[in-house]
């Protein structure tokens, strides 16, 4: 039946009472009107021929038809003047919400929210209305009113969308959604319908797109974000998922993890976060293939609680094994600096400037002293802005080996802690060491700054080939080389840091916190190096350093023993209280400066392990820590022994280390 037809029905049928109560045919008429009055009905309200007349209320004073209301199939019709024929007003079926009466007037509600009122007169006469009749007269205009519901253009379009993605129609769908979207503006809804669309094409490039896009307009969503987290969630796992397939396993991993969090479902979070654990191992295991930027800073966690610093990488605890840190770290929730030139070494990030330029001097001294060099004089220098406090120095006689050299920071959190800082370099790095060359000058192997040090470099050349005598090295704690954080940037990265580790409300942890993030002082140091003439040196071979006699004395064995003490507990770092202590014993045994540094230097040489030696004793530690060494084991690790060349009583020193 079409809607004509309906409101016809509807209104005869309903209006029955109506009719019957005033239809008066004069200046009322419900239904039965004649031919001739809706003649001059439609000529006067101007009708369509398509239009069948249902109601007429005549307020004309003669009863001519041109004034009142006209209710017909096709709306509400008024003329309130027929002094004024030309201002007719149509009402249409499908803009009206609902009609009601209150007070003698019927109250037209349309749908954008406008309200009209009627005076009662225009339905009936006014000494004659009952308000039952009334509000019934106004419920079935109402009812007519819903048949014609107006149809919103988009519920098509809607329809068309949903049955091409249905039918895997993806290039037109996505169109259609285009289309809407011009119209109606972004939905997050079919943001992701566009997401999923494209990752089922395998589009890669489209779907990365439309899932940021997504979360854009989700964060833009001020008033009710929460809503979309399914949508947010997925966005999040496609985005991942993307990078995976790329091997991008750092962005895979943060990607995921977040999707997670906004995951609305137990099921899809469950899947996700093995997914998550599969791709955070892959990370660990391929950390070191990571751009320097990306791994410089590390914090090692027990519990991830965010993936979003730009600035520090974060990893599992149980993941860390294959990276090298100091004994006794890593620390959970504590930051580490990569070493710029060792791979995989990291250093607590508290004081790492001063262990650089611990390692750069012990460095620089052990390549001086393979220069040829007589002394070496070192003195710390307090930077410019600390003018109150005079530089001093101390000196005491040391031994050819870079082990001597230590620089020992005893920090605390104290106010003072930064003048506390450079009063314990300046005590610990003013030194003074003698040599008596008897090698031919060489540029040592196993250098680590030596490539990145072009001062260095031109030393050696200077050194080797042109006789150079005497030279002056400067360093300092903030070398750019060196500092892995600029002055600039602590402020974020402390904001960043307190995110990963959720320390709110811990006040002592806090205070430690905010002490690691303060500007260091700047500390500079002053080297000067003597060589001997390069004359006195060139008839002698690096190569074939003079060899101890076989036979020791009691107290060369003692002293050797007392060396190789203090060189093996310290790693051999030698704090200046050590070498005070054993240069004291040196002068009561009767031991020469240069017998000591040959019996020294046996120390270190059998001390100091290879690459192959210490794989070898790693392997070692790795079958140790899990009970007594079985003869299956023991056979294997023969094998790698002999595949790295290493003699059986050489390795059997090793493992005395282990055992010992």
């Amino acid at each position: 039946m079409d809607i004509k037809k309906q409101i016809r029905q509807t209104f005869v049928s309903k209006a029955k009472g109506l009719k019957n109560a005033y239809h008066n045919g004069s200046d009322i008429f419900y239904i039965d009107i004649p031919e001739e009055t809706k003649g001059a009905i439609r000529k006067n309200f101007q009708l369509s021929f398509d239009e069948d007349i249902l109601f007429f209320r005549d307020t004309s004073f003669w009863s001519s038809s041109d004034q009142g209301m006209v209710i017909t199939t096709s709306g509400i019709h008024l003329l309130p003047e027929n002094n004024s024929p030309e201002e007719i007003y149509a009402i249409g079926w499908s803009d009206i919400l609902k009609v009601e009466y209150k007070d003698l007037n019927i109250y037209i509600s349309y749908y954008d929210g406008d309200l009209l009122p009627l005076e009662i007169n225009f339905f009936f006469k006014k000494n004659n209305v009952d308000p039952e009749y009334a509000q019934y007269f106004a419920d079935v205009l109402t009812e007519i009113a819903c048949l014609c519901e107006p149809q919103d253009p988009s519920d098509d379009m809607l329809s068309n969308i949903f049955m091409l993605i249905e039918e895997e129609k993806f290039s037109e769908a996505y169109a259609a959604i285009n289309e809407y979207q011009a119209l109606y503006g972004y939905q997050p809804y079919f943001g992701w319908e566009k997401v999923q669309m494209a990752m089922k094409q395998k589009d890669f490039s489209k779907a990365q797109y439309e899932s940021e896009r997504l979360l854009q307009a989700i964060e833009e969503e001020v008033d009710n974000p929460e809503a979309f987290n399914e949508e947010k969630s997925g966005a999040l796992n496609a985005i991942g998922y993307i990078y995976l397939q790329q091997e991008n396993y750092a962005e895979a991993r943060r990607y995921y993890f977040n999707s997670i969090q906004f995951s609305p479902y137990e099921e899809s979070k469950n899947f996700r976060h093995q997914k998550f654990q599969d791709i955070d191992k892959k990370y660990s295991e391929h950390f070191a293939e990571l751009d320097f930027n990306q791994r410089k800073l590390l914090l090692p966690v027990n519990k991830i609680n965010s993936l979003d610093s730009k600035q520090i990488a974060v990893m599992r605890m149980d993941f860390s094994g294959a990276l090298q840190f100091p004994i006794g770290h890593p620390i959970a929730d504590q930051l580490y600096v990569a070493h710029p030139y060792i791979s995989g070494r990291y250093i607590p990030f508290e004081d790492y400037d001063l262990t650089f330029l611990e390692d750069r001097l012990r460095e620089f001294c052990w390549l001086a002293q393979c220069l040829g060099a007589t002394e070496v004089t070192i003195e710390s220098e307090k930077d410019k802005s600390f003018d109150n406090k005079t530089n001093t120095s101390s000196s005491y006689s040391g031994k050819a080996s870079p082990s001597h050299i230590k620089v020992s920071v005893e920090g605390s959190y104290e106010k003072n802690r930064e003048d506390s800082r450079f009063e314990q370099l300046r005590n610990k790095l003013s030194l003074n060491q003698k040599f008596s060359p008897s090698q031919k000058p060489f540029v040592p192997d196993g250098l680590v700054w030596y490539e990145h040090e072009a001062s260095w470099k031109r030393l050696a050349t200077q050194r080797l080939q042109g006789g150079l005598l005497e030279h002056v090295e400067r360093m300092a704690s903030n070398n750019h080389e060196s500092a892995m954080v600029k002055a600039s940037d602590l402020v974020s990265l402390k904001a960043e840091f307190m995110e990963l580790i959720q320390i709110e409300g811990q006040y002592k942890k806090e205070k430690e916190v905010e002490s690691s993030f303060k500007k260091k002082e700047n500390i500079s140091l002053r080297i000067h190096v003597t060589f001997a003439p390069i004359n006195q040196l060139n008839g002698m071979n690096h190569s074939e350093p003079a060899q101890l006699p076989d036979h020791l004395t009691e107290k060369e064995k003692e002293y050797i023993e007392e060396y190789k003490e203090c060189y093996t507990s310290n790693n051999g770092d030698f704090s200046a209280k050590e070498v005070r202590l054993l240069e004291r014993i040196r002068k009561s045994f009767g031991i020469s400066d240069d017998r000591a540094a040959e019996l020294e230097k046996k120390v270190c040489s059998d001390t100091t392990l290879t690459e192959d030696e210490l794989e070898y004793l790693e392997e070692y530690k790795q079958c140790m820590a899990e009970g007594e060494i079985t003869d299956s084991e023991r056979r294997l690790l023969n094998k790698i022994r002999n595949t790295l060349g290493i003699s059986e009583q050489r390795a059997l020193e090793i493992e005395s280390r282990i055992r010992n």
